[in-house]
């Protein structure tokens, strides 16, 4: 039941708990949230990530507010510079993705990748200071760095205001996001 005094964020979030867990208690989220991820597992987790993230900001680039676009998405490029340092071809196979044919939608895919970015700041923390993912191959996780809780609080004001009759499509989307993650972080790992 939706209740009145919830703001869209805290709808998605409860609307998303079950999909964020289970995307969480995957094996690589898991090596993540240990703060000890191996060199491949690392490795392939920014496959994975790029493998989202490419074609979603494609989609979110029609939607997304011009002062966002370049702030916001931003992530795949961060990505490819990341896999470049480690020497690591991306991986072009398509992935199943959330349509986004709506800012409602869009806002529905931009909470699951901004709150990712928010989630990096504290796995970073637990990383040990000599990973890659802090060095040369660590823009990705560095995400906007000491902006970050601010950045999160501009975009939840934003799609806070978004008329409660579009919210539906939001947390579908939300969900659909988490889904395509969950997906590609369930198949199994390459072994090179």
């Amino acid at each position: 039941e939706m209740m009145a005094a919830l703001s869209l964020r805290d709808l998605i979030r409860q609307s998303t708990n079950v999909a964020h867990e289970a995307l969480e208690d995957t094996v690589v989220m898991r090596a993540f949230s240990g703060g000890a991820p191996s060199i491949a597992q690392y490795r392939d987790y920014l496959v994975r990530q790029l493998r989202l993230h490419a074609p979603l900001e494609s989609m979110l680039a029609g939607w997304v507010p011009a002062d966002w676009a370049s702030l916001r998405l931003s992530r795949s490029a961060w990505l490819r510079s990341d896999l470049d340092a480690l020497g690591v071809a991306p991986d072009a196979r398509p992935a199943a993705l959330p349509a986004v044919g709506s800012w409602a939608e869009a806002v529905g895919v931009l909470y699951v990748l901004e709150g990712g970015s928010l989630g990096l700041q504290v796995v970073r923390k637990r990383m040990q200071h000599d990973h890659p993912a802090l060095g040369q191959a660590g823009r990705f996780m560095l995400g906007y760095g000491s902006d970050t809780g601010r950045h999160w609080r501009v975009f939840v004001d934003r799609i806070n205001t978004l008329p409660a009759a579009q919210w539906p499509l939001a947390v579908h989307a939300a969900n659909q996001t988490f889904a395509a993650f969950l997906s590609i972080y369930s198949e199994p790992r390459d072994e090179h």
